[in-house]
Formats: C-alpha cells, sequence, structure tokens
C-alpha cells in the first residue's frame, strides 16, 4: 500500500497470489498422486501374477549377500510386492487426507472476505464450502497466507517410500537391460557395478554377485540353454553360448 497509495484500500481484498497458486498446486499434486496410485496397482497386480507363476521355483536365499537357505522366486517377488502394498496403502491415506488451502485471505484470518462480504460471517464459510465442494476436497482448517509446508512434505515422504521399495528388482532389471544391449559383448564388472551404482559401488564384489545370482533364477532357472554368463576375471555376457 505504501509504494502504490491508490491501490492501498483494495489491494489486501479477497483472494491473493498464493490463494491461486497453493491451492492450484495442490490440486496437481491430488491428481498426480491418483495417477501414480493407479500405476503402483499394476506394478503390484504384475508382481502378484509373477510370483503365483514362480511360487514354486527353488532359489538360493542371501543374507547380508551371504548365501543362507533355500527360498523361492515367488516369494521374492512377495517381499517386492509386500513393500509396495505398504506404500499404496500409505499413499491411498495421504490421497484421502489431502486438504487445500481454501480462501484463506491475506494473512489466513479471511478478514478481507469478511470485509468484502460487510461482515456477513455465513457468507465467508459459505463461498470457502462452495469453493471445496467445487474442487472435490475440504480445506485445511487454518492456515497463514500460504498452505502448510507440511502437506507438501507428507507427500514427499510417501514418494520417497515408493522410492524406497523399487531398487531391488529394478537394479535387476537395469542390469538385465545393458547385458541385452551389449550382448555378445562382455560387460567388465567395473561396467557392470558402474550401471548399478554410479561412482559409488560396494566395497565388495557379494552385491554384484547377488544381483547376477537373482538374475540368473529368472532368466536362466527352467532352461538347458543359459543365457547369462560369467567371464572369469572379466565380467558377465548375455549370449545363447558360453564361447567367446
Amino acid at each position: 500500500g505504501l509504494q502504490a497509495p491508490g491501490a492501498k484500500p483494495i489491494i489486501h481484498l479477497g483472494a491473493t497470489s498464493c490463494y491461486v497458486g497453493d491451492n492450484a498446486d495442490l490440486m496437481i499434486m491430488r491428481d498426480a498422486l491418483r495417477l501414480i496410485r493407479r500405476r503402483l496397482v499394476n506394478v503390484i497386480d504384475r508382481l502378484a501374477a509373477f510370483g503365483l507363476k514362480h511360487k514354486d521355483t527353488p532359489t538360493l536365499g542371501y543374507t547380508h549377500f551371504q548365501p543362507a537357505q533355500p527360498t523361492t522366486v515367488g516369494k521374492r517377488a512377495t517381499l517386492w510386492a509386500q513393500d509396495l502394498v505398504m506404500d499404496l496403502d500409505e499413499l491411498t491415506r495421504r490421497i484421502d487426507t489431502l486438504k487445500l488451502l481454501g480462501n484463506k485471505g491475506t494473512t489466513g484470518t479471511q478478514a478481507s472476505f469478511l470485509e468484502l462480504f460487510e461482515g456477513n460471517g455465513a457468507k465467508v464459510v459459505e463461498l470457502e464450502k462452495r469453493f471445496c465442494q467445487k474442487v472435490g476436497f475440504p480445506a485445511i482448517p487454518v492456515s497463514g497466507q500460504t498452505a502448510s509446508c507440511k502437506l507438501e512434505d507428507r507427500i514427499g515422504q510417501v514418494l520417497c517410500g515408493i522410492a524406497a521399495s523399487a531398487p531391488k528388482f529394478a537394479c535387476d532389471m537395469r542390469l538385465l537391460q545393458h547385458l541385452m544391449a551389449a550382448s555378445p559383448r562382455v560387460l567388465g564388472r567395473s561396467e557392470v557395478e558402474r550401471i548399478l551404482w554410479g561412482d559409488d559401488p560396494p566395497d565388495s564384489d557379494a552385491a554384484l554377485r547377488a544381483h547376477i545370482h537373482a538374475l540368473r533364477q529368472v532368466v536362466d532357472r527352467d532352461y538347458a540353454l543359459k543365457l547369462i554368463h560369467t567371464v572369469h576375471g572379466v565380467g558377465y555376457r548375455l549370449a545363447q553360448d558360453d564361447t567367446l
């Protein structure tokens, strides 16, 4: 108001830029979370089908990347799926409890809306009610001018949860992808480690051997003709025979 005296009487009346921006951001986030939920359900469904198909396929289980006890490929798939089911529950809860900024005005008091409605508080309440009905979800009870950062923080937490669940089988898929792309060329051990872990590979090669072993259980277990071959002292290759 001091910088624009002519606008001073009205500059803080009614909606602010945060009313538009923060509410719009939360609506976009809600729609994005719904899209992620649909895709997460599809992944869980595929893993369930894979797990049932391989429920009797034996494989070696590892503890801290060391051979431990027999298990099945289907059981491994249930571990991936179970984590994602927990993520799905949390994601659904976030969607169902997400709230808008609503019609809160300059400092979150709704005083400017009250002034516009000439002191009629019922109209202020009805305006926010109609707005929330229009966009399809409720407003947070109290706020400042902006939406609470806690809303975005909770969304970030559930996305981090999904990201934490994905890397195990994602590493398996990434490894198979690069073996196929390089076939029949040999991928050196250091090259494979860089594909999986970038510039920060594990100190031991046990993690890499565990990934290769798990991948073999899926690709080679049921077939006489093996595709994944170890080139001792060099690395790995994907080919129809083990001759270089």
